[in-house]
């Protein structure tokens, strides 16, 4: 009985070591560094699963993903070309996003989230992103987070593109994953931003 419950322990133990390290390791990679291989389904359906774990008020749903994965990049690479065409040219992007292997946007339905508090609304959001994150960091891919994507005029063909429309729904921004190398960056102590009492 005592060597179950040790053996039992070790096990969780060690689910919770890489847990603590999966969250201290997690870094965003420029999309550059991403070498274009094909992201699995399996492990976007991981990610996208993690989402309904998050917390959300009252257990209403206020969630939205369009999920273009490897063999439909290039739809989504076309849809986000529209909102840099005034910055950049076509041919320099291309070279910028071509390790992408799958984007998924995600948005908030504005007739659920309006009815919990803002920072409830934004913050379910934003766990929902960072866990779709972790899963993919866990499963060895590189991903790059771009906030917030609709406050600029032009992004309107992002929603016109997928039948979204504004009045109906919020961005939350988009997930850009790859594979690769992600780079291990320094890490502020934490010593340095917390008063212990």
């Amino acid at each position: 009985m005592r060597s179950e419950l040790f053996s039992i322990y070790s096990i969780h133990k060690e689910v919770i070591l890489s847990i603590q390290q999966l969250l201290e390791n997690r870094v965003s990679t420029v999309q550059t560094k991403m070498t274009g291989g094909k992201v699995s389904d399996e492990h976007i359906h991981q990610a996208l699963k993690a989402t309904t774990a998050i917390p959300i008020h009252g257990k209403k749903n206020p969630l939205h993903f369009v999920v273009f994965n490897y063999e439909n990049r290039e739809k989504a690479l076309d849809l986000l070309y529209k909102t840099k065409a005034k910055k950049i040219e076509r041919e320099p992007f291309n070279e910028l996003c071509s390790g992408i292997g799958t984007v998924i946007l995600g948005f908030i339905k504005k007739n659920i989230s309006e009815k919990i508090p803002d920072y409830e609304s934004e913050y379910s959001g934003s766990t929902a992103m960072y866990a779709m994150q972790l899963s993919f960091f866990n499963n060895n891919y590189c991903i790059k987070w771009n906030s917030i994507f609709d406050e600029d005029s032009n992004t309107d063909s992002i929603f016109e593109d997928l039948g979204l429309s504004k009045k109906e729904y919020k961005s939350l921004g988009m997930l850009l994953v790859g594979t690769g190398s992600p780079e291990s960056r320094e890490r502020t102590d934490y010593n340095q931003y917390t008063k212990f009492i």
